[in-house]
């Protein structure tokens, strides 16, 4: 019998035939799974033109075996409709490509895709095609893997070493693939330290480079930095519990008891809006603030798909607060351009909100910690332009047109707080000027935003009245610990090398806070002194947030309330 319903449930027999035919389904699927990501490693990361079309063909034939073993299920489960409803988001995916490739066959005679095979798109078509089948074999590879991340859940770490040690497993499988091949330039080559710093410097969402990114990494490199700045930004464990939440089936209480720590909820129930909501925002601002991009630098005598890449990769990591540019000099081109530095401004200040404020947004009902964030940013981003460009309006401001100088110094406020993009060169700064972008770096963003720093409600829960001594203690040994890793990473890099000691703090502030913004020594520093910014920039993106967790846990275990603290911390 059915408990729920009071319906008969199937034979013993046949469900157990229905259990075997979907573990076999499964199976099956992990072994294309394996054979499509091997395929495009190979690919991309040892490439040889010879056998490009062959790994193309392997794509294809995988993408369809996938497609036909994923539409199987239903036919051999006893439950077909629930199958389904289960997994609608595979069978959306399988449309969207379907769908997809019917509508490009159908535009090859057409004049628009004549048109876009004249300005450079079509070797096109067909380029188009392996990349949305290459493209749905990647979402297919993290979708049909939720077996991998409920028992990644399931592990009794606890979410806290969860943490770090994902971000470390990203950094590590993100510098294996720069060190291939195939993500540099023909003629260059790359150091293991120089792909760990770039690594860890997309991985934590900070920018600081010690390579051109535009000419140094091949378009599979560049890709493999987004990927990483991507994931870096959402957070591997947001990635995890909203894949495990999506891939339907039941959750063991190990991993439900995870899934609340991720959130940072206080009940299962709303875990799934905590996890999932993220997803939806970054999916949708990033895909309007790339459209803007591209409508902004349209070039009808440029390369389309260039120019598409290099507001997708703009989009992404200006969101993500990461600084990363595809162009060699940052975005000093645009500097006299308010359209670019508007868009580009407005996507770093949303993803340095925090999707919880952004959701508060979207709903019209501010909490305590939206109202702190938004108040934050309306003091901290007019008050560090109007410093800004009193300090060096005459110095490192000095090369832009007299009309721009406030909007690029209110640009460069914007980006000081964890963004990392640059308009201007940051060497001629004076040092006053250097100390105030140092304090908006170390101040940072939001908590539970793509920022890093101190987070501005720290200080807010450090203020707050009639709330436990442990709360603020918890907000002050965050806002210590971040100045004193700043500290110890300068004195050490200082220690190692003989750089001007103002360029090495300010490039220690800028790791710390995961920020990106460099005053141009990064690069020319020795090996060991890389070393200890990629440790600055990890402890940057995880430490506070550990800090707060571990302290909010002892306090949990001490007795102390911590469900209606008005002000996240870390």
């Amino acid at each position: 019998m059915n408990g729920r319903s009071g319906e008969p449930g199937p034979p013993p027999a046949a469900a157990a035939r229905s259990r075997r035919r979907q573990r076999n389904i499964t199976l099956g699927m992990g072994a294309v799974a394996f054979v499509a990501l091997a395929g495009l490693l190979v690919e991309y990361g040892f490439p040889h033109p010879r056998y490009a079309a062959i790994w193309h063909e392997v794509q294809t034939d995988c993408a369809l075996l996938f497609i036909l073993l994923q539409c199987a299920r239903p036919a051999v489960s006893l439950k077909p409709f629930r199958h389904l409803r289960e997994h609608r988001l595979d069978y959306v995916l399988i449309f969207l490509l379907v769908f997809g490739l019917i509508a490009s066959a159908s535009l090859r005679n057409s004049p628009e895709f004549r048109y876009l095979a004249g300005h450079g798109a079509a070797e096109t078509l067909d380029a188009i095609n392996i990349l949305a089948i290459q493209c749905y074999l990647v979402f297919l590879v993290v979708l049909k893997s939720p077996w991998f991340h409920r028992a990644l859940l399931a592990l009794p770490f606890g979410a806290i070493t969860a943490l770090w040690t994902s971000f470390a497993a990203l950094i590590g499988l993100s510098t294996l693939l720069l060190m291939t091949p195939g993500a540099v330039t023909p003629g260059r080559s790359v150091t293991w330290v120089q792909a760990l710093f770039t690594a860890t410097s997309a991985a934590c969402v900070t920018g600081l480079s010690v390579v051109d990114t535009a000419t140094h990494w091949s378009p599979f490199g560049q890709g493999v930095i987004l990927a990483t700045i991507q994931l870096g930004g959402l957070g591997i464990l947001t990635l995890t519990g909203s894949v495990a939440l999506l891939g339907g089936g039941p959750l063991g209480a190990r991993e439900r008891r995870s899934l609340v720590e991720i959130s940072e909820t206080d009940a299962l129930p709303q875990v799934r809006a905590a996890l999932v909501r993220p997803l939806v925002f970054t999916a949708v601002i990033e895909a309007a603030g790339a459209l803007l991009l591209f409508r902004t630098w349209w070039n009808p005598d440029g390369h389309v798909m260039r120019q598409a890449w290099q507001a997708i990769f703009h989009s992404v990591s200006a969101f993500c607060n990461a600084g990363f540019s595809a162009f060699s000099d940052q975005l000093y081109g645009y500097r006299d351009d308010p359209a670019t530095l508007g868009i580009v401004a407005t996507l770093i200040v949303a993803g340095g909100l925090g999707f919880g404020t952004l959701w508060d947004l979207v709903r019209a009902r501010l909490t305590a910690q939206s109202r702190a964030a938004l108040l934050s940013i309306a003091v901290l981003i007019p008050a560090g332009g109007l410093g800004i460009w009193i300090l060096e309006r005459d110095h490192a401001l000095a090369v832009c047109p007299e009309g721009t100088r406030l909007l690029n110094a209110l640009f460069l406020s914007v980006s000081s707080r964890t963004a990392g993009f640059q308009t201007t060169d940051l060497g001629g700064l004076t040092l006053a000027g250097s100390a105030l972008i140092i304090t908006l770096m170390l101040i940072g963003g939001a908590p539970g935003s793509t920022s890093g720093g101190i987070k501005t409600t720290t200080f807010w829960a450090i203020a707050a009245r009639g709330q436990a001594a442990a709360y603020r203690r918890r907000a002050l040994a965050v806002a210590v610990a971040v100045p004193a890793v700043f500290a110890a990473s300068g004195v050490l890099t200082s220690w190692i090398t003989a750089a001007a000691i103002g360029g090495i703090w300010f490039e220690s502030a800028s790791a710390v806070g995961t920020v990106g913004l460099s005053r141009g020594i990064t690069a020319g520093l020795p090996p060991a002194a890389h070393l200890v910014l990629v440790a600055a920039m990890f402890f940057g993106r995880v430490g506070p947030f550990i800090l707060a967790s571990a302290l909010r846990r002892q306090d949990r275990r001490a007795g102390v309330a911590v469900s209606n603290e008005p002000y996240l911390i870390g």
